[in-house]
């Protein structure tokens, strides 16, 4: 509790110096507190106004500071791309850069990696301690994946022959591995592929720190992760504890409808997103449309009224052709009319003629 509601006054700086709205203003600066946190702190403060015998104008200020604080309401918040690489990059200066212990900072920096896991493969928290394919890759034989393990001489799984069906699936650390296609083992819906999606021309395997990192270096220092407790999986209470304690305005498993988006707003295929993301296809779509932005939406209305424009406009180049061939049909007749009448005239001028030569022969 003391974490939650006092520990960023130890930042204040004021010292014996007077005290003013205006330190009290950049201490609140300083501290880098915002939305619920930094209403937590200043409500505190606000209750202990009597104790230290301030005016009233330090209540006024209070107040107004509260009231002007933005929050977003975590459930309903969906990040942008672009807010999910500066969530990570303001907790990375904050927790890791400016750390003032050395071993909360490895430790946040290490939650802060397994952060761009959730991000780029759209995983359920706790999918992601089921990874089996981070440093050594995975054989799928029958239907089955078997750990191919590269590191261990008397591992009796280095003896594995592979068979003429067989499939590989590289370790994610594989300099040659250029798809990035990640082997869960635990997922709610069993074993499957997920495909890494990230912005176009973004790289966030280098943005959030993941390239050249072994498995042990990407998960959170958690015991026993995947142990049920208190109703859920304990990793994925201990990673939405330090979550809700950095104060990020969605919650984690928005990064997973974040990943939902990007790949229906860049077209693939329905059935493959499903896939990835442990869906039935039914599912996938619900999601996709509960979540999908106003822009977005927008985007498909104005595609869809695009299409419908071409569309029109195929048909009014048709109908303009088959006008241009009627009336092309209509000069073939009157031509050949035309033509008609002057065989019937040649005909005539034929018999005549004849007949004028068989008068004069007799």
């Amino acid at each position: 509790m003391y974490y939650h509601s006092f520990s960023h006054f130890e930042t204040w700086q004021n010292n014996n110096d007077e005290f003013t709205l205006k330190a009290l203003s950049q201490w609140l600066i300083d501290s880098g507190l915002k939305g619920s946190l930094a209403k937590r702190h200043l409500k505190t403060f606000k209750r202990n106004l009597a104790v230290l015998e301030l005016p009233t104008k330090y209540l006024v200020w209070a107040e107004k500071t509260i009231q002007n604080v933005p929050t977003k309401k975590h459930n309903d918040y969906l990040p942008t791309d672009r807010e999910i690489e500066e969530t990570w990059h303001d907790i990375y200066e904050r927790w890791v850069i400016n750390s003032r212990e050395k071993g909360k900072g490895i430790r946040n920096r290490k939650t802060l990696r397994f952060y761009g896991i959730l991000a780029i493969y759209g995983l359920r928290v706790h999918e992601a301690f089921s990874i089996m394919n981070w440093d050594n890759p995975i054989l799928i034989r029958n239907g089955e994946f078997i750990a191919v393990d590269n590191d261990d001489e008397n591992d009796p799984t280095e003896t594995i022959k592979y068979q003429g069906n067989d499939k590989i699936i590289p370790a994610i650390n594989d300099p040659t591995n250029t798809e990035k296609i990640l082997v869960i083992s635990g997922g709610k819906t069993g074993k499957r592929l997920a495909l890494p999606f990230m912005p176009e021309g973004k790289n966030w395997f280098e943005t959030f720190d993941l390239v050249n990192q072994p498995f042990s270096e990407v998960l959170p220092e958690y015991k026993n992760p995947l142990k049920r407790a208190r109703g859920n999986i304990q990793g994925s209470n201990a990673f939405n504890a330090w979550w809700w304690r950095k104060n990020i305005p969605f919650t984690a498993h928005k990064l997973r409808h974040a990943c939902n988006i990007r790949m229906h707003q860049a077209g693939l295929n329905h059935l493959a997103i499903a896939n990835s993301l442990g869906h039935t296809v039914a599912m996938n779509q619900t999601t996709y449309l509960r979540y999908q932005g106003q822009e977005s939406k927008l985007e498909g209305l104005q595609s869809a009224l695009n299409d419908l424009r071409g569309k029109q406009n195929e048909i009014d180049t048709l109908k303009a052709k088959l006008a241009a061939t009627e009336t092309e049909n209509e000069r073939y007749k009157t031509e050949v009319e035309r033509y008609k009448a002057e065989n019937e005239s040649l005909q005539l001028q034929l018999q005549r003629y004849e007949l004028e030569k068989q008068y004069r022969e007799k």
